[in-house]
């Protein structure tokens, strides 16, 4: 077997960093692929970060719920109905539901 019939076994081509890139190039190729993937990476690190700032700023929208149906599961117990109470005081709708009848 020659040199290059050894690359082709098992049906495998070579790799883009292999003989199909000159010499001369596979390192350039490596270092300019890393710096742009950096850059890429901090273009959009700087984004989410200007962004969660904003969002600290400024504040999430509020959602307007009058009018809107809301569904309590477990509403007979403390915490649901401490949630019902709060829904119904935004102007909800509130359905309760609950396995416990007497709660």
């Amino acid at each position: 077997m020659s040199t290059e019939t050894q690359e082709y076994t098992n049906g495998m081509r070579p790799g883009p960093l292999t003989r199909e890139i000159p010499e001369c190039m596979r390192d350039k190729y490596t270092v300019v692929q890393t710096v742009f993937d950096v850059l890429a990476f901090l273009m959009v690190a700087i984004g989410y970060i200007i962004q969660a700032i904003y969002r600290t700023i400024v504040g999430y929208p509020k959602k307007d719920l009058k009018g809107s149906i809301a569904l309590v599961t477990g509403g007979g117990g403390g915490l649901g109905s401490l949630i019902a109470l709060r829904l119904a005081r935004l102007g909800c709708v509130v359905v309760l539901w609950d396995i416990n009848k007497q709660g």
